[in-house]
């Protein structure tokens, strides 16, 4: 069976596009029941693309762009507010590297991780793997 590569999320840190390896919208959706996003290509098996912001020494979701029941779902429908929301439930590693896009030829990308609590940076800037 072939591996299908899946759409990352996406990751903006000061003006920087990233891809993000981690899900941190998975804590919580396991938190606040099961929501059914329906898988509508095989890159994508989570069922949704978030896109998020490191800003103010913080994680943030700034967008979401997802399907459920046949609905279009945006995260100012899970979270029942307009604008951006804190990830106060997030706690653990991010792990990104810069979007393909923004490489200069030749350059490799190289993994970063960032440690978040409650939704809070513990360190100001990104180390590498």
């Amino acid at each position: 069976m072939e591996t299908v590569e899946q759409l990352p999320e996406t990751l903006w840190i000061e003006n920087e596009l990233y891809r993000l390896h981690t899900a941190p919208l998975a804590v919580w959706l396991r938190q606040n029941g099961p929501i059914a996003f329906e898988q509508r290509s095989d890159a994508c098996q989570r069922g949704y693309v978030g896109r998020w912001e490191i800003r103010e020494g913080a994680l943030w979701l700034i967008d979401l762009h997802g399907w459920c029941d046949g609905k279009r779902v945006r995260h100012t429908d899970l979270f029942n507010i307009s604008g951006d929301v804190r990830a106060a439930w997030y706690s653990g590693q991010l792990v990104f590297e810069p979007a393909q896009d923004t490489l200069k030829e030749g350059t490799k990308a190289l993994l970063q991780r960032v440690s978040v609590q409650d939704g809070m940076l513990m360190a100001n800037r990104p180390g590498p793997i």
